[in-house]
């Protein structure tokens, strides 16, 4: 069990929606985004990328006083190595928090400042860093932390594996900056490319599966 108080930090509504289930969830101050689920728990959603992160990080610290909480950052990455599949956890293998009781594959992260498309992307990045997985938004969080010496560790989980091709998720983004889905920037990307559809029905699983393991570890971590 993670000890209290707990800032959790995703990206995008997706990747923490499911938490709904389990708390009342109350949104304390739309800019930037940050919700409380308990007294000693809450949430920011940094929305995609370093800007838009590192603008919500800076507007947190202007606007509540989180200072005391640890920071657990939780949220979809792409694999970089062919033994990670899609729901596979991960943490990074240097952090100040420890994770009691998950079960978790530990290596590098790093972060990039695109959508990774296809395998051959992948394995460049991996090859470069020898990271095990990718995001946008982890090594941001990580260095704001630091910087505001708030202890802090990550556990992700994987979405796309290195095999996936999500170039029409790369070249046709479907959620605003802040990291909510768009409604109008999906039916504008299917309009422009109705063949798309068709894996819709994919992506849906993927993140199924990827949201139920972070869903069942959060809980053992919280309730456990």
């Amino acid at each position: 069990m993670i000890g209290n108080p707990l800032l959790l930090i995703a990206a995008t509504k997706p990747e923490w929606s499911f938490l709904k289930k389990h708390y009342a969830v109350r949104q304390q101050t739309k800019f930037p985004p940050l919700y409380q689920l308990s007294e000693q728990l809450y949430l920011l959603q940094i929305g995609i990328g370093k800007e838009a992160a590192l603008k919500n990080l800076d507007l947190l610290k202007q606007s509540i006083n989180l200072q005391d909480h640890k920071i657990l950052h939780i949220g979809y990455s792409g694999a970089l190595i062919p033994s990670l599949k899609t729901g596979d956890l991960i943490i990074p293998e240097e952090n100040s928090l420890t994770l009691n009781n998950i079960t978790a594959t530990s290596g590098s992260f790093t972060s990039s400042s695109v959508i990774l498309k296809n395998k051959a992307e992948k394995e460049i990045l991996h090859q470069q860093t020898k990271a095990i997985a990718v995001d946008m938004e982890y090594e941001t969080v990580k260095t704001w932390a630091q910087d505001n010496k708030m202890p802090y560790t990550a556990l992700r989980v994987i979405f796309d594996e290195l095999e996936e091709d999500i170039s029409f998720l790369a070249e046709n983004p479907m959620m605003h900056e802040n990291g909510d889905i768009s409604a109008g920037k999906a039916a504008l990307a299917f309009a422009k490319k109705p063949n798309n559809i068709m894996s819709i029905p994919k992506l849906q699983k993927m993140a199924h599966r990827a949201s139920h393991s972070l869903e069942k570890a959060l809980m053992q971590l919280f309730f456990s």
